[in-house]
């Protein structure tokens, strides 16, 4: 929404000055709003009919945090207020946050059947190999549902799903019998 300036107040302004207070000075719009004592958006208003272009969000954010006007040490991990235990669904998989992790992602995930893993077996995934799950559901994460093997080995295995599927029926014959 824009907002309206009458010709007297548009006359107020120096298109220079202004263009030199936010690219050569490095004014934010609301310091030179205050510089003229009007609001913000009348600056922004005022910058878009004098054409002078405005930064582009990641200039004002490097500005922002080069003059200290921003601050870069936001809370992150457990300090963080959306913090939900590590813990995260990615597609079928789930990730835990473990940053220090030699197999942790950029962003300082791990998938949870590698950990798994390798807490049941006392040692850690050998390179090259993945942790596949044996009944087909990447989300069951339980030890006796895990197996490491190679990749190479792993992408031969044609028919894997077949016994997957096989897996699935019996375990959901059990719980059927179970239940009765």
């Amino acid at each position: 929404m824009t907002t309206q300036i009458s010709e007297d107040l548009l006359a107020r302004f120096n298109k220079e000055e202004i263009k030199e207070l936010y690219w050569e000075k490095d004014f934010l719009q609301r310091e030179i709003a205050k510089h003229y004592g009007v609001s913000r958006s009348t600056i922004e208003e005022v910058m878009r009919i004098f054409g002078i272009r405005t930064r582009t969000k990641s200039e004002a954010l490097r500005l922002a945090y080069a003059s200290g006007k921003a601050k870069i040490n936001r809370p992150r991990g457990s300090n963080s207020p959306h913090w939900r235990g590590g813990r995260r669904m990615n597609g079928e998989y789930v990730y835990i946050y473990k940053p220090e992790h030699p197999r942790a992602t950029k962003a300082g995930t791990v998938l949870e059947s590698v950990l798994n893993w390798e807490k049941a077996n006392n040692q850690e995934v050998p390179k090259g190999w993945i942790v596949h799950h044996i009944n087909g559901i990447k989300s069951d994460n339980r030890p006796k549902n895990l197996i490491a093997m190679p990749k190479r080995k792993h992408n031969s295995w044609m028919y894997i799903q077949a016994l997957q599927a096989r897996i699935r029926e019996l375990e959901e014959l059990n719980y059927v019998k179970r239940r009765f």
